[in-house]
């Protein structure tokens, strides 16, 4: 059976620290450093992307790291003629896009 989590998993790692890094932190205030977020999933319910998107804001700005703006996310699906506010994994297992 395939999981979704393990999608969510290689978008996080393929495009959110890429983004985050390239677009919104000052990377030439940390010559020679790393940033590292490390997002773990506890219980998904569906919004997970978008939970650790806006999860990855905070800790960053938490942790004091300089940033060109805010970040946030939510979940939104498309089943049907119905289009739904943070939907649950049920949900989003069965909609024609998200």
């Amino acid at each position: 059976m395939h999981h979704k989590g393990n999608e969510v998993g290689s978008a996080l790692k393929g495009h959110l620290s890429e983004f985050v890094v390239n677009a919104l932190v000052n990377i030439m205030d940390f010559p020679r450093s790393t940033i590292r977020v490390v997002v773990q999933e506890v219980n998904n319910d569906g919004g997970m992307l978008a939970c650790a998107i806006n999860a990855t804001c905070l800790a960053l700005m938490d942790a004091g790291v300089p940033m060109n703006g805010m970040f946030a996310a939510t979940t939104c699906t498309y089943s049907g003629s119905k289009l739904m506010l943070d939907s649950t994994l049920e949900e989003e297992q069965v909609c024609c896009a998200s």
